[in-house]
């Protein structure tokens, strides 16, 4: 509860978002939605995102991309 994922981009990869557990807050371009036990999302490359966990959170993230590497992130500002 209280951590987040940083508000980031990846150029080289999407990513897919399983919510197992909890409740948090997703920015997704800069929309904010709720999202909960069972909710899937889609982020594309280039796609700017971030989540913050209400409650104890577990997300599971799966990757794909001609690039799976930390250093294909860019960070960016926003305020919680």
């Amino acid at each position: 509860s209280g951590r987040y994922i940083s508000y980031q981009i990846h150029e080289h990869r999407q990513e897919v978002w399983t919510v197992v557990d909890g409740e948090g807050i997703v920015v997704l371009d800069g929309v904010i939605s709720n999202v909960s036990r069972g909710d899937v999302l889609t982020i594309k490359r280039g796609q700017k995102h971030a989540i913050k966990a209400v409650t104890d959170l577990q997300i599971v993230e799966v990757q794909m991309g001609d690039s799976l590497v930390e250093e294909d992130i860019r960070r960016f500002d926003w305020e919680w």
